[in-house]
């Protein structure tokens, strides 16, 4: 089996939910999982008064331990196991993501009676952010919690700096049990590595696509030497050309000049 950890706001509440699939996803299955899941936790918890709001996702963000920060999820190339994500939606009146910790993960709703895990316990609360309004053009400072929609967060996705036990959630036979320090130092370094191949990658085609530059601009400077030589002869050769008819009329004026003295 194959889990991620997907987070979103459900009337005024963030839910984290183990969602997993047979295989890596693609970004499209994972979509559609997650609005199925979050389709039916919103219909086990809508208060009363509340209409009946098909989820839906605007945008989609995954947390980066490399670079230790909330990113797009743009390729299925991003994720790996245990991965945490966070789903925003559109905002409007009825639903407005809040900026608070993310909660410890748990299943959904419809397999957690037959899911004999309990959850691991929240990790601590920061200091939160202030929540000035309730109207959808509301504003918030931000907390070391959740990602904020359109900016990065802080460096832990679960408030300050994440313990091994925050880091990680996995099953193990209905119980909690968190990677080993090797285990978790080989899965940081591997995406370090390929943060830094995805680098290298990126400088060597900006170096290629300014050789490409350099070399068209070579080729152009040489092309306008070649041309200003080649109009610097032509005007050379055109002078001596004038020359020679000039010294051609003379001489015959000469001559014509001796033959009348004659």
């Amino acid at each position: 089996m194959y889990t991620l950890l997907v987070c979103a706001d459900l009337f005024g509440e963030k839910i984290n939910l183990e969602i997993t699939f047979s295989a890596m996803p693609t970004i499209g299955e994972l979509q559609r999982k997650i609005i199925e899941c979050y389709t039916m936790e919103s219909q086990a918890k809508r208060p009363p008064g509340y209409p009946n709001i098909e989820f839906s996702i605007a945008r989609l963000q995954i947390y980066d331990d490399v670079l230790l920060k909330w990113t797009d999820l743009v390729t299925c190339t991003q994720l790996h196991e245990y991965d945490q994500l966070y789903a925003f939606q559109p905002q409007s009146p009825w639903h407005i993501d809040v900026q608070k910790d993310l909660p410890p993960p748990r299943p959904p709703t419809n397999q957690m009676g037959s899911s004999s895990r309990a959850p691991p316990a929240a990790p601590p609360t920061p200091a939160g952010g202030d929540y000035t309004s309730s109207s959808p053009a509301a504003s918030y400072k931000p907390t070391q919690a959740s990602p904020a929609y359109g900016h990065d967060a802080p460096s832990s996705i679960y408030g300050g700096a994440p313990t091994p036990q925050q880091a990680q959630y996995r099953p193990d036979g209905g119980a909690t049990r968190e990677r080993s320090p090797a285990s978790e130092r080989l899965e940081q370094q591997k995406r370090r590595e390929e943060a830094l191949r995805a680098e290298l990658s990126r400088v060597h085609e900006e170096t290629m696509r300014l050789e490409q530059i350099a070399a068209a601009e070579a080729e152009e400077e040489r092309r306008r030497s070649q041309e200003e030589k080649s109009r610097t002869l032509r005007q050379r050769e055109a002078e001596i050309a004038r020359q020679r008819e000039l010294l051609r009329q003379m001489e015959e004026e000469y001559r014509g000049q001796a033959e009348g003295r004659r």
